[in-house]
């Protein structure tokens, strides 16, 4: 078995490299693994694998194919337990089985029915040592969405919004573009880049006419997820799947199509709707030094509590600045 230490380092190195992979590989979740080779004493001698788009390799089939003979013996490092049974691609324990592999150290086991234990049973059937635990904290944490879609069976959904700070997102006539800095609306194309699906309501997709693209600084498109308009549809475009159910059903409709993870931007009807149904599991604002008054376009159109002690309450993730411009982040408790 590798060292404590150089276990720590390939789990850290699983988690931050895997995260390149969310937003591409649903409905599978974004796993990293490293295989460790017998007698290896630093990372520079370990292979990395990450989980390919679905119907491709799994993180662990792909860091055996990488280390090839060198499998035999080795310890595999891998931040979700590994799958056991046959899906679009054969069951990823059979793979460490065949390869030899002496000790399998798991971050967190995989809460998917089909998985759930069943992974860890069989590699201890084999006769593998069978670590879990590793790095738990740190893994949970980067696999959050897709374990949020597993206990709670529908997309786990974030709010952006861009806005004065006073809380509006446009002026007294519509006008919003561009309220944030190039800073924080290249910051929005990252967002854009790690997610499954966006949605904005009938009235932005005519007003801004909408890409919903990820696009690099030089704007070129690195990805479309799917996009969707809340309402019916007043013309054809084939770029936008356009719904006009209630949310609810929307929700099952996009589990069933195995969106995991949902970005919300707008406007502020569809914000409030969201809010009110209590369908906002993190909220990202982009907040612009710059003030609209009370004739602004409020964030969120609608009432809320009459009372402080029922207002949502919310944890403070992430705080940065972009120029002039102030990013926040936070979450519901879950």
């Amino acid at each position: 078995m590798a060292t404590k230490e150089l276990i720590n380092q390939a789990m850290s190195l699983a988690i931050k490299k895997s995260l390149a992979k969310k937003g591409f590989t649903s409905p599978n979740p974004w796993v990293g693994a490293v295989l460790i080779p017998k007698g290896a004493k630093t990372i520079k001698e370990t292979f990395l694998g990450l989980t390919q788009p679905p119907g491709s390799n799994h993180a662990e089939v792909e860091a055996i194919k990488k280390a090839g003979r060198l499998a035999k013996g080795a310890t595999l490092v891998v931040t979700l337990e590994p799958c056991s049974h046959w899906g679009r691609t054969p069951p990823c324990c059979d793979a460490i089985i065949s390869a030899g592999i002496k000790t399998v150290v798991i971050g967190i086991s995989d809460p998917d029915k089909r998985v759930n234990g069943n992974g860890i049973k069989s590699l201890k059937e084999a006769g593998i040592n069978v670590v879990v635990g590793q790095n738990s904290h740190q893994v949970t944490n980067c696999l959050k969405e897709y374990l949020f879609f597993k206990k709670f069976g529908r997309p786990f959904v974030t709010l952006k919004l861009g806005c004065s700070i006073d809380g509006k997102i446009a002026t007294s006539t519509g006008q919003s573009k561009w309220i944030t800095n190039e800073l924080s609306r290249f910051d929005v194309q990252k967002l854009r880049f790690k997610t499954d699906a966006i949605l904005v309501g009938k009235n932005t997709y005519l007003t801004d006419n909408p890409s919903l693209s990820a696009r690099s600084k030089s704007g070129k498109i690195l990805k479309e997820p799917f996009r969707i308009v809340l309402g019916a549809p007043l013309k054809e475009d084939k770029r936008f799947y356009f719904f006009s159910g209630d949310l609810n059903s929307l929700m099952k409709e996009l589990k069933n199509r195995g969106v995991m993870m949902l970005l919300v931007e707008g406007g502020a009807k569809v914000a409030y709707s969201f809010y009110k149904a209590n369908l906002i599991d993190r909220y990202i604002f982009y907040f612009a030094p710059i003030v609209l008054g009370q004739d602004g376009l409020p964030a969120f159109a609608g009432k809320g509590p009459t009372e402080l002690k029922k207002a949502l309450k919310l944890e403070l993730v992430e705080l940065k600045k972009l120029g002039n411009d102030v990013k926040i982040v936070m979450e519901r408790p879950i």
